[in-house]
């Protein structure tokens, strides 16, 4: 009875055993550490894990064996999950103290994919324990890499005076979460007595699921989620790339780890996200995805580096091919193995990498882009999050730096870099000192005043009057629908419009470029705010303007609700009896009164704009 037990148990462990090579191994039933060896784990790490799940296999036989689990076969049985779950979680945070903060943000990743990796339920439970602890150090990871703002506003000499509570707020929120704040949100930062409120606030939002929401729709603009013509990924595709770069944001994966896995990505664009990258082209040639690459992370069109790199940077992605799979639509990312054209190729830094048809040279290209030393990549993103944040770039423009030697010999944007760079490539890192800085929040010049991009404009004025939009495509191919609770800056797709959309400039994703967002104010957008079907009908049926009392004993609150919830501020004293005198002398029509009122703060300045 004894040996049938041992033989038992053995079988059941036997999911644990490690093979010589790891990244050959497949996943077993159960075992919570196939996760860690799907990593590119140094030969000390992996004899680590080899020790720990030895010792792991002869504490659970000990344990099994003893009276711990029972006095009696069918109590061990009985008592052999939860002890082996215990022992399991023991062990797999042993694992976890071996790997590095990036193979840890990887670990997420890979789960996020594939929620069924582990299999059973006690792989499961493993995960989801062990995962929230992942999650806890990487916010450390975050808090100690934290940048110092002060040497930023060193470069500023035009700042002036800080600006206010209520000015800060809506602009904090506008910039990192693509929102206006609610009332209740408003009042409870004003309310808040404490020296370092301004930041705790940017650290709230930047840990918000709206911050990661928001980057996703900048981000979706320059990696072109579109389902339709001329980038056809396809509603199924345009969903999961958009998914997964909401989750790489959520778990604030660093930014090379980002942009590498996006270059090299193959297999299924509608089951592995980040090889919708290089399908997302008007063309799959390889002058065309050689030029995504240096739009999106290189800060510039591939026309402007000089011929000799075009040409070998065309080489790198030459044997990237793309065939179709049965299911509708669906496309495989992959690497055709073939010798390439040429072996050694020069990199627009003068360096030179070495390609061979035993190593997909992606990856070799990638290690350069995202190297430290690099002088375009963390410059491109500094410029890049400059641009997104005070609506104007550093040097040129995002995608095209127009003058090389002021690219390089810029003060600032040096600075900059280096300091991404330095915080481990943090993009939270880099918005937390970006926002906590003087010249951020100050009335300085350097923040340029700028109209919403259409997304928000729809939201905000959804939050004004209380009302919902939804979306459902007109025609069966492709078939979109997003429902009425979804916000604006929350749809994947950027097939998908509206009149107010079309009207306000959202970009048709077909090029990655800032340009294809269009800023310019025009007499169509005048009109729309002052006179369309769509404002009128959202202020006539506004549950808002509706219920807001105004009676005399409740009309100060309410007017005061009425501007924060408009323009992020209670009115001032003219502004408040200006408006108690319009709604009193119009005992009859107060609420037609209200609703007038409501139109000619949407119809400000104030209320349309960044600033």
């Amino acid at each position: 009875m004894r040996f049938l037990f041992r033989t038992i148990n053995l079988f059941l462990l036997s999911s644990f055993l490690f093979a010589q090579e790891t990244d050959k191994r497949k996943f077993k039933e159960g075992d919570p550490f196939a996760i860690i060896r799907q990593l590119n784990l140094t030969r000390d790490q992996n004899n680590e894990l080899r020790q720990i799940m030895k010792d792991f296999r002869n504490e659970l036989n000990e344990v099994m064996g003893s009276d711990k689990a029972g006095k009696n076969p069918l109590e061990r049985q009985k008592n052999r999950g939860t002890i082996r779950n215990d022992l399991m979680l023991k062990a797999y945070d042993k694992a976890l103290e071996i790997l590095d903060e990036k193979q840890r943000l990887k670990i997420l990743e890979i789960t996020s994919e594939s929620e069924n990796l582990l299999g059973s339920e006690s792989g499961k439970t493993v995960n989801s324990q062990t995962l929230e602890r992942i999650k806890s150090d990487s916010k450390q990871a975050f808090k100690k890499s934290i940048l110092n703002p002060t040497k930023l506003d060193s470069y500023f000499s035009n700042t002036t005076s800080l600006i206010s509570d209520q000015h800060f707020a809506r602009r904090v929120y506008l910039d990192l979460t693509g929102q206006l704040p609610t009332v209740d949100q408003l009042i409870n930062f004003f309310e808040d007595n404490s020296p370092k409120k301004r930041l705790k606030l940017i650290d709230q939002l930047l840990e918000s699921e709206e911050f990661a929401t928001y980057q996703t729709l900048r981000w979706g603009d320059v990696l072109r989620i579109k389902s339709e013509f001329p980038i056809n990924l396809w509603p199924n595709a345009a969903a999961v790339y958009s998914r997964w770069i909401k989750n790489c944001m959520l778990q604030n994966m660093r930014y090379d780890e980002f942009v590498y896995q996006l270059i090299t990505a193959s297999g299924s664009n509608f089951r592995n996200p980040p090889s919708n990258f290089l399908r997302a082209t008007q063309a799959n040639d390889p002058y065309s995805l050689a030029e995504a690459v240096t739009i999106s992370f290189m800060g510039d069109e591939l026309m402007h580096f000089p011929q000799k790199v075009q040409d070998d940077f065309k080489v790198i992605f030459e044997s990237v091919s793309f065939k179709p799979t049965s299911e509708w639509k669906e496309q495989i990312v992959y690497w055709n193995r073939k010798e390439p054209t040429k072996t050694t190729l020069k990199m627009p830094d003068g360096k030179s990498i070495s390609i061979s048809a035993e190593k997909d040279p992606r990856r070799t290209f990638a290690n350069w882009l995202v190297a430290k030393e690099n002088p375009y990549f963390a410059k491109a993103y500094a410029n890049r999050i400059w641009y997104w944040t005070f609506g104007k770039s550093i040097v040129g423009t995002p995608d095209k730096f127009t003058n090389t030697k002021e690219f390089n010999k810029s003060l600032l944007l040096n600075y900059l870099s280096k300091q991404f760079v330095k915080s481990g490539y943090n993009i939270k890192g880099f918005y937390r000192m970006i926002m906590s800085s003087r010249v951020y929040q100050s009335r300085s010049p350097n923040y340029k005043m700028r109209a919403y991009d259409a997304e928000i404009l729809q939201d905000v004025l959804c939050q004004v009057f209380g009302t919902q939009v939804s979306y459902m495509s007109d025609t069966p191919e492709p078939f979109s629908h997003y429902p009425k609770d979804m916000a604006t800056i929350e749809l994947a797709d950027g097939s998908i419009t509206s009149k107010l959309l079309e009207t306000f400039g959202r970009p048709s994703r077909d090029t990655g470029f800032e340009y294809d967002r269009v800023k310019t104010a025009t007499e169509s957008q005048r009109l729309f705010m002052i006179n369309s079907t769509e404002i009128n009908t959202w202020i006539d049926k506004s549950w808002i303007l509706r219920t807001l009392p105004l009676d005399s004993k409740n009309l100060t609150k309410s007017l005061q609700y009425l501007w924060l919830n408009t323009l992020s501020r209670y009115p001032d004293k003219r502004e408040l009896e200006a408006a108690k005198k319009m709604i009193k002398s119009n005992k009859e029509k107060q609420r037609q009164t209200l609703q007038d009122l409501c139109w000619s703060l949407i119809n400000s300045e104030e209320f349309g704009a960044r600033y």
